[in-house]
């Protein structure tokens, strides 16, 4: 059985005629003419959505690294017994069973990772830190600023990393009283 279409199709074949054609090339070319303006118009906006939409998924990546290495830090400074050292870029925290450092790695490149030291374990708490942004701050009770280990009861943590070419800064807060909890507030 034919359908309508193939049957009116072979009707017109008959008389002669070419009436069941498909498109011309004038309308193929005025079609893929018409897409190519309406993709070059719309083209930049559905790209900059694209990019918007990475660099937010990249932010809170670096959020989510900030955030554990700010915890890492704390958990840190809560079991520890007393401070070894102290430098604007490095500390040194006695804790049971031995000793944890903060300080910058070099990446080799224009960024640094902070790496956490305990003796077994050795690893970055946050990558892409650039070279100034790691800043360890130490106050006594007073809220002076101190350099002395034995005195020290805040330190606070600032970290700059790089994200897409843009400073993501995070910071912690964190009292220290030796033998007691920490407090951690985020700056």
């Amino acid at each position: 059985m034919v359908g309508p279409l193939r049957k009116q199709c072979v009707l017109n074949a008959e008389k002669g005629r070419r009436a069941c054609r498909g498109f011309t090339a004038i309308e193929a070319i005025l079609t893929i003419m018409i897409v190519g303006i309406m993709g070059g118009i719309l083209g930049p906006f559905i790209s900059q959505g694209i990019d918007s939409w990475m660099f937010s998924v990249e932010q809170s990546a670096s959020n989510d690294t900030h955030r554990s290495a700010l915890i890492s830090f704390v958990v840190d400074v809560e079991s520890a017994t007393s401070i070894s050292s102290t430098g604007a870029n490095t500390l040194q925290l006695n804790i049971p069973g031995g000793t944890v450092t903060y300080s910058l790695t070099s990446t080799g490149g224009a960024t640094f990772d902070l790496e956490r030291d305990d003796g077994v374990v050795q690893g970055p708490v946050a990558r892409k830190v650039i070279s100034s942004g790691l800043r360890f701050r130490y106050f006594d009770k007073a809220h002076s600023e101190t350099s002395t280990p034995a005195d020290v009861y805040v330190i606070m943590m600032t970290f700059v990393t790089v994200n897409e070419g843009q400073n993501v800064a995070s910071g912690t807060s964190a009292l220290i009283n030796v033998g007691r909890n920490a407090v951690l507030s985020r700056l």
